[in-house]
């Protein structure tokens, strides 16, 4: 290549050099006839100076060792790293929560029985590394320092959640029709991901779920209870299905959805009630009305020997499963007959009787 000008061939060379990471030795212009004339380059001379920085890779053999409580994380180190950032959270891809850190790091305050899981990555001039290999821990009062065992790896789960326990059972015959139902996960769950459409009943599209309640298992799974809006159908088979949304912590669904039937029982009569006792004279006209909730009301007169005749109501509360004390709506007259009363689907009464 030829230049007119010897002051822009250095200036080139200087730039060339700088941008493929040279240091520049020497540029010399040539001497020779031809050369003066032209301005032609004879030689340059040119040693490969040190690169950029790279970023460290990741760290390997990470652990994760579980104790009362807290886990301890540790890796091997990484040859060109200064720190170390150490990255948690109930499930994969977790967020930072500790940066420039040494090869080893103890995260505390946490919650016995919950998984946790632990990535760590490498820190210089350059830049952070990628993330290492997930891994995760569960901390347990028993577990103390030892937990999974030296230099063995916490692995993943890679386990779906199971059902472990329903009520009323599977199967089950004679069931109440104002029961609850009650599930039992296999390990600690999102709740998040439980909720009132996680239960569907079948075939009842006027039942729901108005309430999720939730409370640990005793073999360190998740107790989960239902509280349904209604009462279930009388003497009829139900089914019972829990979606596959329902996910453990470390983001695993059941493997399918589970389903589990039994069947309610037969509409009995229950222990018998007594409102009102007289001794001498008579009760006369029983009237009851109920309403769409079951609620119960009654009317009846009392016709004594000496007090005269006294009309009385008692009112039976479905939810409190239980009858008010007798209530004189008229009382004293001499004498009370055509008795009539009504009750609405919403509990209102209207009672009617002739007094004389």
């Amino acid at each position: 290549m030829i230049y007119k000008n010897n002051a822009v061939v250095r200036i080139m060379l200087i730039l060339l050099l700088l941008i493929t990471g040279l240091f520049f030795v020497e540029a010399q212009t040539g001497c020779s006839n031809n050369a003066s004339q032209t301005g032609e380059i004879d030689a340059v001379e040119a040693v490969e100076g040190p690169g950029p920085s790279l970023n460290p890779a990741p760290p390997t053999n990470v652990i994760a060792t579980p104790g009362n409580g807290q886990v301890t994380i540790s890796w091997d180190l990484v040859s060109n790293a200064t720190s170390y950032n150490i990255y948690t959270g109930i499930s994969g891809g977790g967020a930072l929560i500790q940066a420039n850190v040494t090869p080893s790091y103890v995260n505390t305050e946490l919650t016995n029985g919950a998984q946790y899981f632990y990535q760590v990555t490498a820190v210089n001039a350059a830049g952070e590394s990628e993330r290492s290999v997930e891994v995760s821990a569960i901390p347990t009062a028993g577990s103390g320092s030892g937990g999974v065992g030296e230099g063995e790896r916490a692995v993943p789960d890679i386990t779906p959640p199971t059902v472990t326990l329903v009520s009323p059972a599977h199967e089950a015959s004679n069931v109440d029709v104002w029961s609850n139902i009650v599930v039992e996960f296999s390990e600690p769950m999102k709740r998040e991901t439980i909720n009132a459409d996680t239960l569907e009943i079948i075939p009842l599209p006027g039942v729901s779920v108005t309430r999720v309640d939730f409370a640990d298992a005793e073999g360190g799974g998740l107790l989960v209870t239902f509280t349904l809006s209604n009462r279930l159908d009388y003497g009829r088979e139900h089914t019972i299905q829990i979606s596959d949304s329902a996910q453990d912590l470390a983001g695993l669904s059941l493997a399918e959805p589970r389903q589990f039937g039994f069947t309610t029982g037969m509409r009995q009569w229950r222990e018998t009630t007594v409102l009102n006792t007289i001794e001498g004279g008579s009760l006369t006209e029983p009237h009851v009305a109920i309403d769409n909730n079951s609620n119960v009301l009654t009317t009846w007169i009392r016709k004594a020997d000496v007090a005269g005749e006294d009309l009385l109501s008692s009112y039976y509360s479905n939810s409190n499963r239980a009858w008010n004390d007798p209530a004189a709506i008229d009382q004293g007259n001499n004498s009370l007959d055509a008795l009539d009363m009504v009750m609405n689907n919403n509990g209102d009464a209207v009672a009617v009787w002739r007094s004389i």
